[in-house]
């Protein structure tokens, strides 16, 4: 095989993926690259944990996807704080190199306050409004046709939260009796996904974390937020959490560090 080393490199395009446990990222990930990696319909709490997939080769360009756990609903088994923290430092710093789409990942039903605070997490805090957001609604393999799902759920949107450059209805459920019927549901969501995406995603990746303060005062915003989740209606303990607080003070001072750590329960 003969390589042209004349050939200009191929674009590389990076995609953050978010939502709860169960929502259906991984799914839709499976979906979009060919992949078959393991799903989750369990309530794992907020633990960020994210997971990079092999870079997808579509329409002249390389896509890097990362699916991120985020915020869940109240009632599952939480991770620690200091670790949900550490993981969400830790895609903070995947993102110094930007990425060029968010895609947010929802089951049909009623919008949350769960839902809206992940939006806030993700497309407020941690990229500032910067990169381009699209959404996805997967379970809706009983609206015929799913995209209908979207329209007549629009005024819902509108009075949410939530902004969207484009929203995607599909279904990407696998086996069972009715996998015939879910395959070819899967790929009309697979090409009205892609398409989505190849139409909302920035040329290049929005870089929001220019500088080492931009990164500590981000880290501190998306700690605030976590806060007002985690104690919504509970005052923290005036206790020091200190495995939060030995992971924070790598990334700022440590009398900042302190302040944020007294903040949550050990």
């Amino acid at each position: 095989m003969v390589v042209n080393m004349d050939a200009p490199p191929v674009p590389e395009k990076r995609v953050l993926v978010f939502g709860g446990t169960g929502e259906g990222k991984t799914s839709l990930l499976n979906c979009l690259t060919g992949e078959n990696k393991p799903t989750s319909s369990e309530a794992r709490g907020c633990t960020f944990q994210t997971d990079q997939y092999t870079p997808r080769f579509w329409d002249n360009c390389n896509w890097t996807f990362y699916d991120t756990v985020g915020l869940n609903e109240p009632g599952g088994e939480d991770t620690s704080h200091a670790q949900a923290v550490k993981n969400l430092i830790d895609l903070l710093r995947t993102s110094t190199e930007g990425f060029n789409l968010i895609i947010m990942v929802m089951k049909q039903g009623k919008i949350t306050a769960t839902l809206e605070k992940n939006y806030e997490l993700f497309v407020e805090g941690v990229s500032h409004n910067q990169v381009p957001v699209i959404g996805v609604v997967t379970g809706c393999e009983n609206v015929e046709p799913m995209q209908r799902w979207v329209e007549e759920n629009d005024h819902h949107f509108r009075m949410s939260k939530l902004r969207f450059g484009s929203l995607t209805a599909g279904c990407c459920a696998v086996g069972g009796r009715f996998e015939g019927v879910y395959s070819e549901l899967r790929q009309i969501t697979r090409a009205s996904v892609w398409q989505a995406v190849t139409r909302a995603a920035a040329p290049e990746p929005v870089i929001f974390l220019k500088e080492e303060n931009a990164f500590r005062a981000k880290i501190r915003q998306i700690i605030n937020v976590l806060w007002q989740w985690w104690y919504r209606e509970t005052a923290p303990s005036p206790l020091v959490n200190q495995p939060l607080y030995e992971e924070l003070k790598k990334w700022m001072p440590e009398k900042d560090a302190l302040g944020l750590a007294s903040k949550f329960v050990s």
